[in-house]
């Protein structure tokens, strides 16, 4: 007879032992030893279905549950937005991996004074048990911890501390007053100045990172972007860690990650983590996906028995399960903090080729918004040069990278200025995340120039320069050395320290409108304009060397009237062939429909070369001069030189146009001469005009005005219009910007409510604050 579903337990059992029938047991068919053994098993069933009625109907004997034995407070009362750190001793807890919420969770409930509730969770550091928290309001707190351990559940005994008055901010906010900039949580204006990666010695060392931000909080700089992915990995695999893998936690790392956050709070530095980078998921750099002979490897690589290749990270649900799990002990352990100012997410996304790294990008924000308590903001980049609109729309905050190896200050300077600019269409703040320049007889000044320009262009903060340990951008320094890089930084961090960004609104200047700056440059004199057009023409120099830096274009002004840096015109126009020496010419002047630019070319070396005119830096002509060698037969050539003597007339539509002529081809072009036929002259307000476009950035509020001028010689000793201000009386201050502090007076507006100020002379850059001191 077969087991049956309705049968008695005994019924099935017997059906084991021997034969059934619908009569009953024939016992005597049965062999003896399995009647005893039916007994047993019939007591065994009496039994079993006793514990289970007290398993069920009686409380479990407290050696077997879970239970929180003590809490101990690392200080009481604690100061406001200080770290108030619970350890708590437990007892009876069953775990095969302390790390795993699954199988222990901690967390505590916290009430403040105003009655908000705050739900936090708890870690394991190695050797404890631990909540850390941040309260925000001054008062009686009261909190409850609660453990959960598998299926059980243990609760402490509510208890309360006191918070008191402290010098601190709190955590960065967007502001809701001007959304282009961060405020710290109790409304204190916040504006970054710091830089990228570390300094001259690997930041992966915990006391070289110590060292950075004690030197950064000397000097008035607030603000550390660092990889903690890479340089601290918590789930690690390599040279000097303890070889976690996933889900468990290196305390070695986590330790020194404790000691960089406390140093960033003693010196009031704000911290940007990088938690993941590119370079952790290929295997070129030091931080690689698998390469065995890198330091340092991605132990995600051994998911799915070490099949899960890197392009899958982003999309794999074994893998995010275990991002989760990683996001948040990172919480739990140190978002308490609020030197945690800015969450990056992801360090140049694009080159790390994840598949759906966008679907990544915005998972992992929402988790984070969802998860954080203490409300961080997020952002996270491409890599150079690269706007980017779909994250632009998904990250608290707009990051931008650039890295270039053109020597041209302006150059360079505009390229991050461009990007704030566009950054701002998502009304929200925005920063140049990294940066840099191969130049290093430049670096100095285009950190500064950077500096300036991009505070005056709406970013949230300066600039982050990277310096790393043995980084083209940064070693050897150059001119840019890390004592002098500190002491640039402490003179833009003195100028701002007072402005209210994020309590006020303040936005870019636009020329004519909010301010005009009037000059007369050394060189020439300015008459009155009238409408006669005239002719000129411009003989360069024949000179086989590395040009003159031509970092403002040639204003062609008016007959006879110049800028003085018409001077420096060479009549060799390099190729790639020599590029410590390749430069192109600007021009900018005033053309109608008779006027002509004509560029009279006399020759080209025979390996070719490309003649490129931009008008608004768009290509308006270009010619191609072939590689010519002897053998050709209808052309002179030597051993170097193709001898042409054409000329080439460019067409150039009406207006005032900026021209651009460079080479693009091969190797050298030698220009005769450059003619401008009946051009117009400019006025005095146009020639500001054109100037203020190339090198005057401001801010502007409604009773204020702040200015940088990067060119000195241009507009030293001329005057400065602000317009449309209050009434009252108001405090000008002069900056240069390598020096420091100039000089202080006080104004009144005139009546059309403009206030008309010199600009002092300097070696430097210039800035300028305007600000209402008394209505």
């Amino acid at each position: 007879m077969a087991i049956s579903s309705h049968a008695t337990i005994e019924e099935n059992f017997v059906v084991l032992l021997g034969r059934i029938s619908p009569a009953g047991f024939y016992w005597n068919s049965v062999n003896p030893k399995l009647i005893i053994l039916y007994k047993i098993g019939c007591l065994a069933r009496r039994v079993f279905i006793f514990v289970l009625f007290l398993y069920i109907c009686l409380p479990m004997p407290s050696w077997a549950q879970p239970k929180i034995k003590s809490i101990s407070l690392n200080s009481n009362p604690v100061p406001k937005y200080e770290k108030l750190e619970l350890t708590i001793v437990t007892e009876g807890l069953k775990y095969n991996n302390p790390y795993n919420p699954h199988e222990v969770d901690l967390r505590a409930k916290f009430i403040s004074p105003s009655g908000k509730k705050w739900l936090i969770s708890g870690f394991y550091d190695g050797k404890h048990w631990k909540i850390r928290f941040t309260a925000n309001e001054t008062g009686l707190w009261r909190y409850r911890v609660g453990l959960k351990n598998h299926n059980d559940i243990a609760l402490s005994v509510p208890d309360s501390f006191i918070v008191t008055e402290s010098a601190r901010h709190g955590w960065l906010r967007v502001s809701s007053i001007d959304p282009y900039y961060l405020i710290h949580d109790d409304g204190t204006p916040f504006f970054g100045i710091g830089q990228a990666g570390g300094n001259s010695k690997p930041l992966w060392f915990v006391e070289n990172a110590i060292k950075t931000i004690r030197d950064m909080g000397n000097h008035g700089l607030n603000t550390l972007l660092i990889w903690w992915g890479p340089f601290f990995p918590l789930e690690s695999e390599g040279k000097d860690t303890e070889n976690t893998g996933v889900g468990r936690y290196d305390q070695s790392q986590a330790r020194q990650l404790d000691r960089l956050v406390e140093a960033a709070e003693e010196h009031n530095v704000i911290l940007i983590p990088v938690l993941w980078s590119h370079n952790q998921f290929y295997n070129r750099f030091s931080y690689s996906w698998s390469d065995p002979t890198k330091p340092r490897r991605n132990p995600y690589r051994h998911l799915h028995n070490g099949k899960l290749r890197a392009t899958e990270w982003a999309t794999d649900a074994e893998s995010w399960e275990y991002q989760k799990r990683l996001y948040r002990y990172i919480i739990a352990r140190w978002s308490y903090s609020t030197a945690i100012g800015i969450w990056g997410l992801f360090s140049e996304l694009n080159l790390s080729e994840l598949k759906n790294g966008e679907a990544w990008l915005k998972k992992i924000y929402r988790w984070f918004r969802v998860n954080d308590p203490f409300k961080h903001p997020t952002t996270a980049s491409l890599n150079s040069n690269k706007i980017w609109y779909k994250g632009y729309s998904i990250l608290d905050v707009a990051s931008f990278h650039s890295y270039n190896d053109n020597a041209s200050l302006s150059k360079n300077t505009q390229i991050l200025v461009n990007a704030i600019t566009h950054m701002r269409q998502w009304t929200k703040p925005n920063f140049i995340g990294e940066y840099g320049v191969l130049s290093k007889e430049t670096r100095l000044k285009y950190v500064v120039d950077a500096n300036w320009a991009a505070t005056m262009s709406g970013s949230a903060m300066t600039p982050l320069y990277w310096w790393m340990a043995n980084d083209r951008y940064s070693s050897p320094p150059g001119s840019l050395t890390w004592k002098k890089y500190l002491e640039i930084q402490k003179i833009i961090s003195e100028f701002v320290n007072d402005i209210p960004f994020g309590r006020i609104k303040l936005w870019p200047v636009k020329p004519g409108k909010d301010v005009y700056l009037n000059s007369v440059p050394d060189g020439f004199r300015l008459s009155a304009p009238n409408k006669t057009s005239f002719s000129i023409t411009l003989t360069p120099k024949s000179e086989w060397k590395i040009p003159e830096n031509l970092e403002n274009p040639i204003i062609i002004i008016q007959e006879g009237n110049l800028t003085p840096n018409s001077g420096k015109l060479n009549a060799y126009l390099h190729g790639r062939a020599h590029r410590n020496m390749q430069q192109s010419v600007e021009f900018v002047a005033h053309f109608d429909k008779r006027s002509q630019f004509i560029i009279d070319v006399d020759s080209y070396s025979r390996s070719g070369a490309t003649l490129r005119v931009n008008v608004e830096n768009k290509t308006t002509a270009e010619t191609i001069f072939p590689s010519v060698f002897p053998s050709v037969s209808g052309q002179h050539a030597n051993d170097y030189i193709v001898n042409i003597n054409k000329s080439y007339l460019i067409p150039i539509p009406s207006g005032i146009h900026s021209i651009k002529v460079l080479n693009s081809g091969p190797d050298w072009i030698r220009i005769k001469a450059y003619r401008f036929k009946n051009v117009i002259p400019l006025s005095h307000e146009e020639l500001d005009r054109i100037k203020y476009k190339r090198g005057v950035f401001g801010l502007k509020g409604k009773d204020r005005l702040y200015l940088y001028i990067r060119d000195h010689k241009i507009w030293s000793n001329g005057l400065v219009k602000a317009k449309n201000l209050k009434s009252g009386l108001y405090r000008i201050q002069w900056w240069d910007t390598e020096k420091g502090f100039i000089n202080a007076t006080q104004v009144k507006p005139n009546s059309k409510g403009e206030i008309i100020a010199v600009i002092p002379k300097s070696d430097h850059g210039i800035a300028c604050k305007i600000e209402l001191i008394k209505n």
